[in-house]
C-alpha cells in the first residue's frame, strides 16, 4: 500500500510536470511571407486568403473579418512591430493585417479555436489604428460557436503598436470546447476610411489535464500489472 501511494504521488508530480512542459503557442498568425519555426524546430507555414500568413497549428484555428470590412482586409508592410512577445523573436516579420469600414461599430476580426484537447487559453495580439480609426477594441469570446458572446476586455487602441494579452485561464467553459470563437471589435472610428491593424495573433494553451491523466493512469496500470507478475 505504501509503495502504491508513492507511485500515485509520483504520477501526480509527473502529470503536473508534463502539463507545464507542454504549455506554449498552439496558434500563430504573423501576416508575413516568412515561415515560423514551430516547437518541434521544423519550419511550418500555410497560406490563407491573405496569402501572407505564417500559421502554427492552422488546423486548430481560422481567421476571418466581420461585416462592413471590405475585401477581407489587406496585408500591409512596414509596421514597427518585429517580434512576437510570447515566443522567440521574429526579427524579420514586419507585415500586418489592415482593415477599414469600422464606423458601424459592428465590424470585427474573428477567429475560431478548437480547444478540444486544451485548457488555460491565453490570447495575445498587437494592434494599432490610424488617426480616424477605432479608438477602442473590445475582446469577446463565445463557447457556443458564435451564437452568443461574452465581453472580456475593452481596450484603448493606440496610434502605435501595442501588445494586448487576454488571460482566459479563469474561463473554464473554454477548456475542452471545440466551438470557441473570439472577436476583436473596433469601435469609435470617425471615418469609414480609418484603419485598424492587427499583427502577431497568438494563442497559448496547455494540454487538457484529462488527456495527461489518462496517459498517467495507463502507466500506473502497467506498473501495477508488473508488480503482480513479479
Amino acid at each position: 500500500m505504501r509503495n502504491l501511494t508513492k507511485i500515485m504521488t509520483g504520477m501526480a508530480v509527473l502529470v503536473f510536470a508534463i502539463t507545464q512542459a507542454n504549455a506554449g503557442t498552439i496558434v500563430f498568425y504573423s501576416f508575413d511571407t516568412n515561415t515560423y519555426v514551430g516547437a518541434s524546430g521544423t519550419y511550418l507555414a500555410t497560406t490563407n486568403i491573405w496569402q501572407h500568413t505564417a500559421t502554427l497549428g492552422s488546423s486548430l484555428s481560422s481567421l476571418t473579418v466581420g461585416p462592413g470590412i471590405p475585401n477581407s482586409g489587406t496585408v500591409v508592410a512596414g509596421t514597427a512591430l518585429n517580434e512576437n512577445a510570447t515566443t522567440a523573436p521574429l526579427s524579420t516579420f514586419s507585415s500586418s493585417l489592415s482593415s477599414t469600414g469600422w464606423t458601424n461599430n459592428q465590424a470585427y476580426y474573428q477567429f475560431t479555436l478548437d480547444a478540444t484537447a486544451y485548457s488555460g487559453v491565453v490570447v495575445s495580439y498587437a494592434l494599432n489604428r490610424s488617426g480616424t480609426g477605432p479608438t477602442a477594441n473590445d475582446f469577446q469570446y463565445s463557447t457556443d460557436g458564435g451564437s452568443t458572446f461574452t465581453d472580456f476586455a475593452s481596450l484603448t487602441s493606440p496610434a502605435s503598436f501595442n501588445v494586448y494579452t487576454n488571460d482566459l485561464t479563469g474561463v473554464t467553459a473554454i477548456n475542452g470546447d471545440s466551438t470557441v470563437v473570439f472577436r476583436i471589435y473596433g469601435t469609435g472610428a470617425t471615418s469609414g476610411a480609418g484603419t485598424m491593424r492587427i499583427d502577431n495573433l497568438t494563442i497559448d494553451a496547455v494540454p487538457e489535464p484529462s488527456t495527461v491523466v489518462l496517459v498517467g493512469a495507463g502507466v500506473l496500470g502497467m506498473v501495477a500489472m508488473r508488480r503482480r507478475r513479479s
